[in-house]
């Protein structure tokens, strides 16, 4: 028997193709992972979630949006706006109201001015994970992407707390 090769036997060949079979089903996976990828990037969005953790609206495609409400004390509107950088990562690039007073910046970071009425600060660069608002009562908040606004009444009773997240969409589909 000394130098004649054995066949391996059935069950070992028959181990050996089915592991060249699961290879190839990966391969052939992951090409078209990859190549879906390619065809569809994923897109960023915004995605706002209620107290339970449970989405109650979700925004494609936003690279920027803006945050308004009524001042509790001033009784003057106020506006913020952030830009979508990334999954968890909203930038909070300027802020507009019409008074001074308790509670509205007047000093500090970014560059400040007068426009048109409203007292403007810009170039905050202030990043966030993300941004969570106490439903108010008569605070009147809105969400504004683009041309819709969403008053956040409509989202969830007041009172109760809503989260809004930057996150990445996978085929149109999938939220991370």
């Amino acid at each position: 028997m000394c130098g004649v090769r054995q066949r391996p036997s059935r069950r070992r060949a028959s181990r050996s193709r089915r592991r060249v079979v699961r290879s190839v089903i990966a391969v052939v996976v992951l090409a078209a992972a990859a190549l879906s990828l390619r065809i569809a990037p994923p897109k960023l969005g915004i995605e706002v979630r209620n107290e339970a953790n449970e989405p109650v609206a979700r925004f494609e495609g936003v690279r920027s949006f803006g945050l308004a409400h009524t001042h509790s004390v001033m009784k003057t509107p106020v506006e913020d706006y952030y830009v979508v950088e990334g999954r968890d990562r909203l930038v909070q690039t300027k802020t507009r109201y019409r008074s001074l007073g308790a509670g509205l910046p007047f000093a500090g970071v970014g560059e400040f001015r007068r426009e048109e009425g409203w007292f403007v600060r810009e170039d905050l660069d202030g990043t966030l994970p993300n941004i969570t608002v106490r439903v108010g009562r008569v605070s009147d908040q809105v969400l504004t992407i683009g041309d819709q606004e969403i008053p956040l009444r409509d989202l969830d009773q007041p009172g109760k707390a809503l989260t809004i997240r930057a996150r990445m969409i996978l085929f149109s589909v999938l939220w991370i």
